[in-house]
């Protein structure tokens, strides 16, 4: 039971308590309570809000008049406030709801199941502390999560609480939520070798169906989520011309069908479907563990991201060639400005110190001649 303390002499009636949890301002939160008789004489206790929510003494005192002004009237006192939400309820309602993103409502559900549910499902978010979302950050990284995995839990739990408080399901938190770094520009860089290994890979894989969607990935540079939904009304063979209806960006995009992707396509089995690497049922494919395998079957680093990592990979060998300007690698990759096509520039830089080398040699020739 809390330790009720009288507000003041100033505010008659009116209670609060002090949480061994919540902060606001640096201090412990406040929970504004009034009390006064009812209509049949007996002493009550109403809770009014937190001091996080905006509630202050006046407020209270402001409510009690009311409540005391209605009872003397004869009049029926406000309907008891509804209790605010918890994170699970209000999960529920998010991810049916408009609010969730639908491309990545999959992931973010299992990221709710995984990684939210237990720790903060049941609690209502005015309740939870600072304290509650370092113990979440503290679990992830001992269960080796990667910096872009905590990212993308802590960023759904506030779309979670935001969409609460928006639609005043529940108070919204009662400090300002920090979001971890995340490095997103880490770029990988497969050796020759590696090439070499994975293309063998690649080959000696049982089921070449889906091997080839890994072939997409490392020579085309497509996402996963376009691989899973390309389909056979897409690919134009006339015109080499792959056309990805719902890509990242939002607006439909073109790209070019090189060698190595019009014979992978090509040569694909057309099966009972409408797209080209259908899942159950001939439907669209939601995930696969095939690049997980190949990564493994090809001896790749560790921290090689088996999709995202492909795409990467392709877009380095484009700009390591020093055979494609960074403008054109912007386009091939479709990023949406030239500063994500930027962490790539240091590749192209090589390959031009070595053109410039050229010249060395050049000069050297002539000398011994």
């Amino acid at each position: 039971m809390p330790k009720f303390v009288t507000a003041g002499k100033k505010w008659v009636g009116v209670q609060y308590y002090e949480s061994t949890n919540r902060r606001h301002n640096g201090r412990p939160d406040r929970c504004y309570y009034i009390r006064y008789r009812n209509a049949q004489d007996k002493m009550v206790r109403e809770k009014i809000g937190w001091a996080s929510e905006k509630y202050t003494p006046q407020t209270a005192a402001h409510i009690r008049a009311e409540r005391i002004r209605s009872i003397r009237h004869g009049e029926d006192l406000p309907r008891k406030k509804e209790r605010p939400l918890t994170c699970n309820e209000l999960s529920e309602r998010y991810f049916k709801g408009p609010g969730a993103l639908i491309k990545s409502i999959r992931n973010d559900e299992n990221r709710w199941e995984n990684h939210l549910k237990i720790g903060l499902g049941s609690k209502e978010p005015g309740v939870i502390t600072q304290l509650d979302i370092d113990k979440l950050i503290k679990d992830l990284k001992n269960r080796e999560k990667s910096a872009g995995t905590i990212w993308n839990v802590l960023e759904l739990f506030r779309r979670i609480v935001n969409f609460g408080a928006d639609r005043n399901l529940s108070p919204p938190l009662s400090f300002k939520l920090k979001m971890p770094k995340r490095n997103s520009e880490k770029t990988e860089v497969l050796s020759p070798e590696e090439w070499e290994r994975l293309k063998a890979a690649l080959n000696e894989y049982p089921n070449q169906a889906s091997a080839n969607m890994v072939r997409i990935a490392a020579f085309g540079g497509l996402r996963k989520s376009e691989i899973f939904g390309l389909k056979w009304e897409d690919i134009d063979f006339l015109h080499r011309i792959i056309r990805i209806s719902n890509p990242k960006s939002g607006e439909p995009e073109k790209i070019p069908m090189n060698d190595l992707l019009y014979e992978t396509l090509k040569t694909h089995p057309k099966f009972d479907s409408e797209y080209v690497f259908p899942g159950r049922s001939g439907k669209k494919r939601g995930d696969s563990k095939v690049a997980q395998r190949i990564k493994k079957m090809a001896k790749l680093p560790d921290d090689f991201r088996p999709w995202h990592g492909l795409r990467h990979a392709y877009a380095s060998a484009l700009a390591e060639s020093g055979e494609v300007d960074l403008y054109h690698l912007m386009k091939l990759m479709r990023h949406r400005s030239p500063q994500m096509t930027q962490r790539y520039a240091h590749l192209r830089d090589k390959s031009l110190l070595d053109a410039s080398n050229k010249l060395g040699a050049m000069i050297s020739k002539k000398k011994e001649d």
